[in-house]
């Protein structure tokens, strides 16, 4: 009978997490520096030199009950290690479709600037328009084309040129233009006749 028993005993597979557990719990400091092979030979020599009997956990009785019917002892790789070693193999095509989206993002981007600068060019022509003479070169382009003309006549025009501008301030610098234009710049054309009128000397 003893002889089909030990036919009956089969390998003993403990990760080495747990194995440390087991052997913290009966103070053994050192066991964590010990190779797979040291570890092996200490948890079967473990039945040994403890009684069970006086082992009160349940969840270590148990294992020293394993140990003594097992065959041999194999320190086995924990479970944590392989779900690590998923993770990161699913990791890579996340990392791969992040890259994607970045791609897509710059492209939108540069679509978004080629807008912008075509906004600009527009917002550049409509900015030119064509610059209306002043109040002086206005009073000077009207004696040219209407003189003699009177002071009336020209203020009327200054009025539909400038609506915005008082009548009484554009009534004023029609007399000095002449002066304005000679001091500032070198017309000596516009002079008055008898009637009041002003012209443009050829």
């Amino acid at each position: 009978m003893a002889k089909t028993k030990k036919q009956v005993k089969k390998v003993m597979k403990i990760t080495r997490e747990r194995a440390l557990k087991l052997f913290s719990y009966f103070n053994y400091k050192t066991a964590g520096k010990w190779s797979s092979k040291r570890m092996e030979g200490k948890l079967a020599k473990l039945p040994d030199s403890i009684d069970i009997k006086v082992v009160k956990n349940s969840k270590v009785k148990a294992i020293l009950k394993d140990i003594m019917n097992a065959s041999s002892i194999e320190i086995a790789s924990s479970e944590k290690t392989k779900v690590d070693v998923k993770a990161k193999i699913t990791a890579k095509p996340e990392i791969k479709s992040k890259k994607k989206t970045k791609k897509v993002s710059k492209k939108s981007a540069k679509k978004t600037k080629g807008r912008f600068n075509k906004k600009q060019k527009t917002k550049t022509t409509t900015k030119k328009t064509e610059k209306t003479p002043g109040v002086i070169m206005s009073v000077l382009e009207f004696i040219q084309k209407d003189g003699p003309i009177s002071t009336k006549k020209i203020l009327a025009k200054l009025a539909a040129r400038f609506p915005d501008r008082s009548s009484e301030s554009m009534e004023r610098t029609i007399p000095r233009v002449p002066n304005h234009l000679k001091t500032n710049f070198g017309i000596d054309k516009i002079r008055k006749n008898d009637k009041g009128n002003y012209y443009a000397k050829k």
